[in-house]
């Protein structure tokens, strides 16, 4: 699925279509590499938070965190 590159099959329905296509595929290509079977070819954890942190400050997931905690 990941290499189909379909990042609407595998995002999470209850996000329902409301978030960012780039950053989605940023999210996905990661966890590919994350799920690596060899060990070095993971990223480490140094590469995780530099990939994600970009993220952290968006509005998007933000609200979205919010809203599903207080719905």
């Amino acid at each position: 699925m990941i290499r189909s590159e379909n990042i609407n099959l595998l995002m999470d329905s209850h996000l329902e279509g409301k978030f960012s296509t780039e950053e989605a595929t940023v999210v996905v290509n990661l966890a590919s590499q994350c799920l690596q079977y060899e060990p070095r070819e993971r990223p480490n954890t140094k590469d995780l938070v530099s990939t994600l942190a970009p993220f952290n400050s968006s509005t998007d997931v933000n609200d979205y965190s919010t809203h599903c905690l207080f719905s």
